[in-house]
């Protein structure tokens, strides 16, 4: 995943934390709160702080490299790579700046030079067996290359290609600008912002064999100013001709369907397969369909107090590949009621969700309703239907799959980052660490399952539901837990 808040070096250190987590139980009624503190973390031995340099901030792209025990950071202008197996070694960096030139001109265009003209790392991607596909902001304007690692970890290959790709429509032009990507079989999925302004937004795939394909230029239907939060791959069956590509963003709401502007969760489908459409229609998507993504708890008014800012999704794994768990993390946009919450989807309401009826209106004066008319085959059929009919509606529950919070807090003092194999926010207990400050929770290899075994037995003994176990195991049987921290100060 990739994650684009700006920080400057004197706001920002990471720290790895090594570890158990601290969880607080609650009530799901009406909230959880007063989590646990971070004193005992920053007493704890096992916090270990990297305080970055002096020229580099922004440490906000982050890629956990199992096969070769690795730690990638993205960041300002740099490249950092961490030993999982001894977090104190000498971590090893690649400067890769901006141009002086590139630099000058964004200068010239109106931008910041010292918080926007970088080199900020957006993408970090496994490419193959020995290289990872990275780009970044470029001073406005995106670059791409590849980093050489190596096939082992002893193998101590840690080196930039003197090759460099344009990264349009592969990594924003503004490092303020969310983006999310994910690289499968060769081809990069993006969504991204794909110019200098920061107005033509798309979902794009490129490289690979196939032409670059995206979403339709300046149509709100499609997208309406999307900040993107992830891209996952899901197979739909056991053919991988039908695994699909799920994206994860919020955007403004579309006309019609919320009163006064306002910020909507979303959740899109691609097809995997998906060429495009013929004669004007080439190299655009004709699969794309998304849903609102709804977390709402009920209020004493009978109102539903909606969750819509849309932070951060991870997918918990399951023994059936096709049906991982969606963890989503949310926050209010409000300005009189600020609060967080995290609520689980299941894949069987997603899909229900993208085979049931599109959303239609008559005119910019309508509201949106069930489509009444004949649905080509295959779904979403023609372009032309497709393109017109993006989105799909829910009829129990509007357009949307949706549940309620499974944790809800008070104030928005901490933003949940879930990364691979991370799982923060347990049905029934709360998580929530001290505020201020990104963080991720993952497991890697590089310990044995006694040690899993006694951690795992150390969050079972803090009365965590039971049925919770499985989910435990999940996460910790790989190996230790890794906690990563941003603070804010």
């Amino acid at each position: 995943m990739n994650y684009s808040n700006n920080h400057t070096a004197e706001q920002s250190e990471l720290c790895l934390l090594i570890g158990s987590c601290c969880v607080h139980l609650g009530s799901l009624t009406p909230y959880v709160t007063d989590v646990c503190l971070h004193i005992s973390m920053l007493e704890s031995s096992n916090l270990i702080t990297f305080n970055g340099l002096a020229n580099s901030s922004s440490y906000d792209t982050f890629l956990l490299d199992e096969e070769r025990g690795r730690l990638l950071v993205g960041a300002e202008d740099h490249i950092f790579s961490f030993d999982l197996v001894n977090i104190n070694r000498d971590h090893k960096q690649i400067a890769w700046p901006a141009t002086p030139s590139k630099r000058d001109e964004c200068k010239w265009a109106g931008k910041d030079l010292g918080k926007e003209c970088s080199n900020f790392i957006r993408v970090l991607q496994p490419y193959n067996q020995t290289h990872l596909y990275i780009c970044g902001t470029g001073a406005f304007h995106p670059i791409c290359a590849y980093l050489e690692m190596g096939k082992r970890a002893e193998d101590n290959i840690f080196r930039l290609a003197s090759h460099f790709e344009n990264g349009r429509g592969k990594s924003p032009y503004d490092p303020k600008m969310l983006s999310a990507s994910l690289l499968i079989d060769g081809e990069l999925y993006s969504g991204t912002s794909a110019d200098f302004m920061g107005r033509d937004f798309a979902i794009f795939r490129t490289l690979g064999d196939h032409h670059p394909i995206r979403t339709e230029q300046h149509d709100s239907r499609w997208l309406n100013d999307p900040r993107f939060v992830g891209v996952n791959l899901i197979p739909e069956s056991d053919n991988p001709e039908d695994d699909k590509i799920f994206l994860f963003f919020k955007e403004n709401a579309m006309d019609g369907e919320h009163t006064g502007k306002a910020t909507i969760a979303r959740i899109g489908q691609l097809c995997k397969n998906d060429m495009g459409g013929h004669r004007s229609l080439v190299n655009k998507w004709t699969t794309f369909l998304k849903a609102r993504l709804m977390c709402s708890v009920p209020g004493a008014n009978g109102i539903d107090t909606h969750f819509d800012e849309l932070q951060d999704v991870f997918l918990m794994s399951s023994k059936d590949p096709k049906n991982p768990v969606i963890y989503a993390v949310f926050t209010t946009s409000s300005n009189i009621f600020k609060g967080s919450a995290v609520c689980m989807y299941n894949m069987a309401d997603i899909r229900r969700v993208f085979l049931g009826p599109y959303a239609h209106r008559d005119g910019p004066n309508y509201q949106w309703v069930p489509f009444q008319g004949r649905v080509p085959y295959p779904r979403p059929g023609t372009y032309l239907f497709s393109h017109k009919h993006p989105l799909t509606v829910d009829l129990d529950r509007g357009f949307t799959p949706s549940c309620k919070p499974l944790v809800s807090l008070k104030s928005r003092k901490t933003r949940l980052d879930f990364a691979k194999n991370i799982e923060k926010s347990l049905p029934n207990s709360g998580a929530q660490f001290f505020g201020q400050m990104k963080q991720r929770l993952t497991c890697t290899r590089m310990m044995g399952r006694a040690k899993c075994g006694e951690l795992k037995e150390q969050l079972m003994n803090q009365s965590i539901a039971h049925h919770l176990s499985s989910m435990v195991e999940a996460v910790l049987w790989h190996g230790h837990v890794w906690l990563l921290l941003e603070l804010g100060h």
